[in-house]
């Protein structure tokens, strides 16, 4: 590891300065996942990080489990990732929408991976590359509030089963589908894995967007509802882009940072 002498922990991100949006993609097989995974949702008392605890976890290792979950700011990132365990035949993969703002334990960890030596350009290690952490935060602990979990997107997966079914031949394809967000004030258009949306309602996206929120949180919440929207395409919608200020619409719709194949894409999937 980079660093072993150093023993002074970092600082986590003002909480006034988290990005509000963060995603997070899984498969079942994931090393996080009914753990310390965004959907067990399981509060963990663990000590105050340490460098090694960031290096390992960045360098995805493993040989050692870490008290971090990776998520993505920008939604194009975590659907490149989802459409990747897809196509390797993953059961059960999810997107999950967390509402992060205000939340504490949570690390930049393109600036960490920085202060440990990740860099780009010739003759980088090409596992301690700086800009595959562009846009990813770290989570210390887990989720602890479970209302933040506004949606979780599943798709169409196919559903695990006790007996082994045949394989079939052939490559495995995703039917992509258009979407529509409408209501009074906008209508936006996005092309999603068919089935994305967590809810039959595939006809009307927006309420089906809106119910999803409201079974989660317990509120009806036009403003979450349009930053996912926005998250979704790309670019802010309705009013949400007049609140979130430059920073935010760059945590959202900025740099990936993703330069990986769809092999290294999937090795994050157990962080």
């Amino acid at each position: 590891m980079n660093n072993p002498t150093q023993n002074q922990p970092y600082s986590p991100m003002p909480r006034d300065q988290v990005p509000w949006l963060l995603f997070r993609v899984e498969h079942r097989l994931s090393s996080s996942y009914g753990t310390l995974s965004a959907q067990a949702r399981i509060a963990r008392i663990v000590t105050p990080p340490t460098p090694d605890d960031f290096d390992r976890h960045l360098l995805n290792s493993k040989d050692f489990l870490t008290p971090f979950l990776s998520y993505f700011s920008n939604f194009r990132r975590a659907l490149s990732l989802y459409r990747a365990f897809r196509l390797e035949g993953r059961h059960e993969v999810t997107i999950t929408a967390l509402w992060a703002r205000d939340m504490a334990n949570i690390y930049n960890a393109e600036s960490i991976a920085q202060s440990l030596g990740f860099r780009d350009g010739d003759g980088a290690n090409p596992r301690r590359m700086l800009r595959d952490h562009i846009g990813e935060f770290l989570i210390h602990g887990g989720i602890v509030d479970t209302c933040r979990i506004l949606t979780v997107f599943r798709g169409m997966n196919a559903p695990p089963t006790l007996t082994p079914t045949p394989v079939t031949p052939g490559p495995i394809t995703i039917r992509e589908v258009d979407v529509v967000f409408e209501c009074d004030a906008y209508q936006a258009v996005a092309t999603l894995p068919e089935g994305f949306l967590p809810s039959s309602l595939q006809d009307n996206a927006l309420r089906a967007l809106d119910e999803e929120i409201y079974r989660r949180t317990g509120m009806l919440n036009d403003f979450w509802r349009d930053i996912v929207v926005s998250a979704v395409m790309g670019r802010p919608v309705n009013w949400a882009g007049r609140f979130m200020g430059a920073e935010q619409m760059g945590f959202l719709f900025g740099d990936t940072g993703q330069r990986r194949g769809e092999g290294d894409l999937m090795a994050l999937g157990g962080q």
